[in-house]
């Protein structure tokens, strides 16, 4: 006899031919399937599986020091924070903003694809810690969650500026004076090109007047 059993449906109990009616057998009565109600004997791991912890709606356990703190520690359903009194006044912080992109840090990665994958760690809650870091561009600050150790920001500056550098004030001076003389010789030698150009036009001008 075989039994298919699953924890949210009915058992179905199977029941197999061992010898056939026409080799020697009697013919089975009823059919070969039957079907039992599931009794269990005791409740599922989820609904007792907190031991002395507080449960979330969703199964998620958290340590009841953090019921009631003014944080959503319950990832999906804030469970935690559902019948609290007076939660103003037991607030564990006085920021909720948590850093940009910090949900990224607690993102699967599948080092076989390449991708990531659905979240693996919890980075909404706070573990009823107040732990800040500060932006120094923004001038701003920033609440840390209770699963990163810490969080650094880091700022890229692109210099476009070319560095030159000498050995003493003549190699400066030096350099400086040749590229003076340059600049002066190119300026000299366009101003002579320019007159000779408007005295070949002034004698051009004459030949055609006479």
């Amino acid at each position: 006899m075989a039994l298919g059993q699953n924890a949210m449906a009915a058992p179905r109990l199977r029941r197999s031919v061992a010898v056939y009616g026409q080799y020697g057998g009697h013919a089975c009565a009823g059919s070969a399937f039957e079907t039992q109600l599931c009794k269990p004997v005791r409740g599922c791991p989820i609904e007792e599986g907190c031991g002395e912890r507080f449960r979330c709606f969703s199964g998620q356990c958290i340590s009841k020091s953090l019921v009631c703190n003014g944080d959503s520690d319950c990832e999906e359903d804030s469970a935690d924070e559902d019948k609290c009194e007076d939660v103003e006044n037991r607030l564990s912080c006085d920021i909720d903003e948590t850093p940009p992109n910090i949900e990224l840090t607690g993102n699967g990665y599948n080092a076989l694809t390449g991708k990531f994958r659905n979240r693996v760690i919890n980075t909404k809650s706070f573990g009823g810690q107040c732990r800040k870091v500060f932006s120094g561009d923004g001038k701003h600050y920033y609440r840390l969650s209770g699963n990163i150790l810490s969080y650094t920001f880091q700022v890229k500056i692109n210099n476009d500026f070319n560095y030159e550098f000498y050995n003493s004030i003549w190699s400066y001076v030096k350099h400086t004076l040749t590229i003076y003389t340059s600049c002066t010789s190119e300026s000299s030698f366009f101003k002579s090109s320019q007159s000779s150009s408007n005295s070949h036009a002034s004698n051009m001008s004459e030949v055609l007047k006479k």
